[in-house]
């Protein structure tokens, strides 16, 4: 369960780079905490002091405490597919199609046309050409071209009206107020496996991304677009 002391702790320990002498676990196992141990003792007194400093922060210009409710901010997202043209220089069977137009690589991303959902393994470009190599074989001909979308199960956090670094995410959900859950710590659904289109059950962020476990499709393109975030603490403090 996070947000409890115990989950707080590990986080600090594992940043931390899991100094022996401030394991938390009964036998340094690495999964039992020990309330006892000497390790869970001195982290703990570091948050508490920690979580003082920045509760009773004051603005050093006028003395006034700082309102934390100020370091929260919204991130709306409409995510859209890239409407792409597909063309097929092998026929039925094959793998291989051709992308052009595109700015960037579109490996690990989605390919949907013709009614099904493709995972571009692997990529390469000759003269603005991206040559795709798809996890299963297409249906269609030699020659065909056809109207596809390139999809993808995460969204950037670019979008903030406000220069710093997202040092957390709260909370992700819809307009309509539907949230979905944080994935477990050791999910990392869709960095390098082929995953299904549909309504996301869970979520996790990963540097500027936050990744979803189904694909976002045309027909879910609505479905994210809402992020609530919490800016980065020292970045705030910086700016008033």
């Amino acid at each position: 369960m996070r947000n409890t002391l115990s989950y707080w702790i590990e986080e600090v320990f594992r940043a931390l780079g899991d100094p022996t002498e401030l394991s938390p676990y009964v036998d340094n196992d690495g999964v039992t905490i020990d309330i006892a141990s000497k390790g869970y003792q001195l982290i703990r007194n570091a948050l508490n002091l920690g979580q003082q400093q920045v509760a009773f922060y004051k603005n050093p210009a006028n003395h006034r405490q700082f309102r934390w409710k100020d370091g929260y901010k919204t991130l709306r997202v409409r995510y859209v597919p890239t409407a792409v043209t597909v063309d097929f220089p092998n026929g039925l069977g094959q793998t291989q199609v051709n992308i052009s137009g595109l700015t960037s690589n579109p490996q690990d991303l989605y390919l949907q046309f013709d009614g099904d959902l493709y995972y571009v393994q692997y990529t390469t470009l000759v003269g603005g050409v991206y040559t795709c190599w798809l996890d299963t074989a297409h249906t269609l001909t030699a020659g065909d071209s056809v109207s596809g979308l390139l999809c993808q199960n995460w969204v950037l956090m670019t979008d903030l009206d406000v220069i710093v670094d997202v040092a957390e995410v709260l909370r992700v959900g819809t307009l309509n107020g539907a949230t979905f859950a944080r994935s477990p710590r050791s999910a990392e659904f869709g960095e390098a496996e082929k995953l299904n289109a549909g309504t996301p059950t869970q979520w996790y962020k990963k540097n500027k991304r936050v990744y979803f476990d189904v694909v976002l499709t045309a027909k879910k393109r609505n479905v994210i677009s809402k992020l609530f975030v919490v800016l980065n603490f020292c970045t705030l403090i910086e700016r008033i």
